[in-house]
């Protein structure tokens, strides 16, 4: 199951609130600016932020600091500026800074961070949705399970009142995705840790360019034990790719 990823219409001078801290320690929370970085600035941003920068191809032009900062709704497609904002919801998995680089080239922005025990639902809200801070939300990987509400903490939250917003699960996420519309989660056939599959996708938009079925040369790694039951799948959730066999394969 999968969701595309769109745009919001919130036009700033910046990707992300200029107040944006952690309600915890209170100190500020990664953002990124959306001109160049002179050097001195760069020096003081963290370590991840760094890294994410200098892979990142480029970044967002100068001349978009003169973008107005009038709030829309969600689904208006009149956005000029060449950034995409998440949320990415932290499981308290080391995979989530793989996510985080991935999204910092992709976005032309990094990410920015959140536990998921760190906000609260009205926090969360206030950020989604009064400040208009994100245009889509990304859950990470995690030990556990959704079933477990200690394992996901605001996930399941996010999951269930953000109909509107794009969200994309990975791993636990995935699992959570589906366990919040009332699909159920099953332990796998056998535990599937860094093994590799070929896959099956419908040939959506999503999928443009990736090769599909038996013998396409196209194969995805695997880390989990727990998977989603198609057979108790929701009207609400539709499949779009799946594993060619429960076979996999080694490296």
């Amino acid at each position: 199951m999968s969701f595309n990823f769109s745009h919001s219409s919130l036009e700033a001078k910046n990707p992300y609130p200029q107040s944006f801290c952690s309600p915890k320690t209170k100190t500020l929370l990664p953002k990124a600016s959306v001109r160049p970085l002179r050097k001195d600035e760069f020096q003081s941003l963290n370590m991840d932020t760094k890294k994410a920068l200098l892979f990142s191809s480029h970044v967002v032009p100068e001349a978009l600091q003169e973008s107005s900062q009038s709030k829309q709704q969600w689904g208006e497609t009149n956005r000029k500026v060449d950034y995409v904002r998440t949320l990415l919801i932290d499981n308290y998995d080391s995979y989530t800074f793989n996510i985080y680089q991935e999204l910092s080239v992709i976005n032309k922005v990094p990410p920015v961070v959140v536990r998921n025990d760190e906000w609260t639902w009205d926090e969360a809200y206030y950020y989604l949705y009064e400040e208009r801070a994100f245009d889509n939300i990304v859950i990470s990987p995690g030990p556990g399970s959704p079933m477990c509400p200690a394992d996901i903490g605001l996930c399941l939250q996010l999951l269930l009142k953000c109909r509107d917003i794009p969200i994309l699960g990975v791993c636990l996420g995935h699992q959570a995705l589906g366990f919040a519309h009332g699909a159920q989660i099953v332990h796998a056939s056998q535990p599937v840790h860094g093994r590799l599959s070929e896959i099956e996708h419908d040939g959506s938009r999503l999928f443009l360019h990736i090769p599909s079925g038996r013998n396409s040369g196209f194969k995805v790694v695997r880390y989990h034990s727990l998977v989603i039951d198609e057979d108790t799948l929701p009207k609400e959730l539709v499949p779009i790719a799946w594993t060619c066999s429960s076979n996999t394969l080694s490296f």
